[in-house]
């Protein structure tokens, strides 16, 4: 049987995927319900509806075809660029997200990336980034990177690779004053189509807010996002606030308490669904 193959009577038909990674996935396919992975369970159950027979007790190819691609689908909704960072991190220099456009590409098509980086002080204006496709277990390396304008680069796609759906790792790394700064996005090639969702409004206290934001010390606000297209159940947000407190940061509508004393600084969210990535920031002013 070829390496990794969970099942001996089943010849493993994807040897550019990490036998290892899917041998765990299928003795505990329970793993994506467990922690963050928790959102992805409704994506994954979608995704293999393209490859009839799976989730049907049948191992032959068009099984493994769909355990090929749900392996694919978590790689790239739960890459590091993908994990939220907590609100107190952001006393550090970080980066929030890491974004595709379009979020996901058919053989042969390109896609910008761009990421969003900050710190205490309000996002980071073009800073120096170094982009790089990096091997990882079970992927090769394949497309071309090239950097471009305003901390930005595009990836072109191959024209044929040996088997779809397929992934690359793309890592972008910041070299800034307190350290380099690094975040690692998985591509996905030749899957049905993931979108980045958009932010059409960002409200306090149900007004939406586009400058900057007069607040009084101490005061408590509920922050909410308006999302196009309309929030999927699998969609996960994470909050941001400096100078303020968010304890709930992960939900939405959530609660925002600003400082105690006059100060500037910054709110942001992170919204992320079926693959895709979106974000926002606003000046706060506390008084």
């Amino acid at each position: 049987m070829a390496e990794g193959n969970p099942d001996p009577k089943v010849r493993f038909p994807f040897p550019s995927i990490d036998t290892a990674a899917l041998r765990m996935f299928h003795a505990n396919p329970n793993f994506l319900a467990q922690g963050p992975q928790k959102a992805l369970l409704g994506q994954m159950a979608t995704a293999a509806r393209p490859w009839p027979g799976f989730g049907k007790g049948s191992q032959g190819p068009l099984y493994w075809r769909g355990m090929k691609f749900l392996f694919l689908v978590a790689l790239a909704a739960l890459s590091a660029c993908d994990t939220f960072a907590s609100p107190a991190s952001l006393d550090n220099a970080q980066i929030l997200a890491v974004q595709s456009e379009p979020a996901s590409l058919r053989l042969g098509e390109s896609a910008s990336l761009r990421l969003f980086a900050a710190d205490s002080e309000g996002p980071l204006e073009n800073p120096a980034v170094e982009w790089a496709l990096v091997e990882q277990p079970g992927l090769t390396l394949v497309g071309t990177l090239s950097a471009g304008d305003d901390s930005e680069a595009r990836y072109q796609a191959p024209e044929q690779v040996p088997s779809l759906p397929t992934a690359v790792a793309v890592q972008a790394t910041i070299d800034h004053e307190e350290g380099p700064l690094v975040a690692l996005k998985f591509l996905l090639i030749g899957g049905p189509a993931l979108e980045n969702p958009s932010i059409t409004e960002l409200t306090l206290n149900g007004e939406a807010v586009e400058g900057p934001v007069l607040l009084k010390a101490g005061e408590e606000v509920e922050l909410d996002v308006k999302i196009d297209p309309p929030a999927s159940d699998e969609i996960t947000y994470a909050w941001y606030a400096h100078p303020g407190e968010i304890d709930a940061y992960r939900s939405t509508p959530t609660t925002m308490v600003a400082a105690t004393e006059a100060a500037t600084g910054w709110l942001y969210v992170v919204v992320r669904d079926h693959g895709g990535v979106a974000y926002r920031a606003v000046e706060v002013q506390v008084e």
